[in-house]
């Protein structure tokens, strides 16, 4: 045999042994069991601290584990697992668990403890890490008791379904990302301390940095948040993200700075930005932004008091500036700069969300477009009412009911 051919044989074969090593790290690492005590926390029994953590469930675990499917006769998606679109394509088929009080498909034999350390360290109740998840490390105890409360209660959003969904499985890129670039952190205090709740800076911090996830996606860089809340340009935008079709937008700068920020702002501005989905310039908020509907008074002023604290940062948004649609836009203009089109367009993920309201009778849209909370309190849609007359509606509908994306 040519000694080149040799040699090409033995790179080849040690590229296999070192790929097989690595390989076989990854593997170790990502689905090795752990053996952590779980953190002494219990569910909280008093009816506020429950239907608060109806509102955290509802606003942190409901989109995932109820996915977009919303049962006939119902005003509400339940948790009874789900696919979840939008994951990275290097995770492969990402499913998020019945989390319903079922004993066998849900959660309803999981402990107290097996929930928090789930929510606090990551790990399932047989010690696996729960890679697809994400992880709330920072949660403080009264939050995770009031959330253990929710899910153990009589809330029919959480009553027992059978409902059973496969369980993540990570492909080999899934693996390698996790181990070697995003690491497996199991690490969690036992007890973490909440700032008192109120209209104050201190608690608005803590709502930016662990329950609503402003710092970590208008803070330009992929580093942790706590990194994050020491940088330099915190708050200040420019981080892309990717709409649900797939399109690069940036985050804004949530920064006090009067030009590039939101000083001219007031909390009402900032209230329905939030809750609503319509900004200050009268623009909805772009998926993946949230649309947060169970945000209360306090926490938008906490919320407003943080960001009012923050440096100001003089930083622009990238991409093209964003032109306000008026009541004479063509409709199919409006379908793309309301933000319709990312999430309902042609090879949009609801898509087929469009394709069944495009069958309704043209006022049954025009109220799905104007409130969709209406029919679903939980929706992420923006309320699209708060800058659009029912005439423009009408015309929006007519001609979804005939474009290509609805049929």
């Amino acid at each position: 045999m040519p000694i080149l051919a040799r040699a090409f044989i033995l790179l080849l074969f040690t590229l296999l042994v070192i790929g097989s090593i690595v390989v076989g790290i990854a593997v170790r690492r990502v689905g090795r069991k752990h053996d952590l005590p779980p953190p002494p926390i219990a569910r909280a029994t008093a009816p506020d601290e429950i239907a608060r953590g109806g509102r955290l469930f509802r606003t942190n675990c409901l989109d995932c584990h109820a996915g977009h499917a919303q049962p006939t006769g119902t005003t509400e998606r339940r948790p009874i697992g789900a696919r979840v679109t939008g994951a990275p394509e290097f995770m492969g088929e990402v499913w998020a668990p019945n989390l319903t009080v079922d004993p066998a498909a849900g959660i309803g034999g999981w402990t107290d403890g097996d929930i928090a350390r789930l929510l606090r360290n990551g790990l399932r109740r047989d010690g696996s890490y729960a890679a697809t998840m994400p992880r709330f490390a920072r949660l403080a105890d009264q939050d995770v008791a009031a959330l253990i409360g929710f899910l153990r209660s009589n809330d029919p959003l959480v009553a027992a379904s059978p409902n059973q969904v496969p369980r993540p499985d990570l492909p080999l890129a899934g693996t390698l990302a996790l181990a070697f670039a995003a690491s497996v952190d199991v690490r969690g205090e036992t007890h973490v301390p909440m700032p008192p709740r109120g209209p104050t800076a201190a608690y608005g911090g803590y709502l930016a940095s662990v329950i609503y996830g402003c710092v970590d996606c208008h803070t330009d860089g992929f580093i942790p948040t706590e990194e994050k809340l020491r940088s330099p340009v915190l708050l200040a935008g420019g981080l892309f993200h990717r709409t649900p079709r797939g399109e690069t937008i940036y985050s804004t700068n949530l920064t006090p700075d009067p030009e590039t920020g939101i000083g001219g702002w007031t909390v009402d501005d900032l209230a329905r930005a939030l809750s609503l989905g319509i900004g200050r310039n009268g623009l909805p908020v772009r998926a993946p932004m949230p649309v947060f509907r169970y945000l209360d008074p306090d926490e938008a002023a906490a919320l407003f008091a943080y960001l009012r604290a923050v440096p100001a940062v003089n930083r622009n948004t990238p991409g093209p500036p964003r032109v306000k649609p008026t009541s004479e836009t063509p409709p199919a203009m409006l379908f793309a700069t309301l933000g319709c089109s990312g999430c309902h367009g042609d090879r949009a993920p609801y898509q087929d969300l469009l394709k069944r309201a495009a069958k309704k009778p043209i006022t049954d849209i025009v109220a799905a477009i104007r409130n969709p909370e209406a029919s679903n309190p939980a929706t992420q849609m923006p309320t699209y009412g708060a800058i659009m007359d029912e005439a423009t509606a009408t015309r929006l509908a007519a001609w979804i009911q005939t474009s290509k994306a609805a049929r």
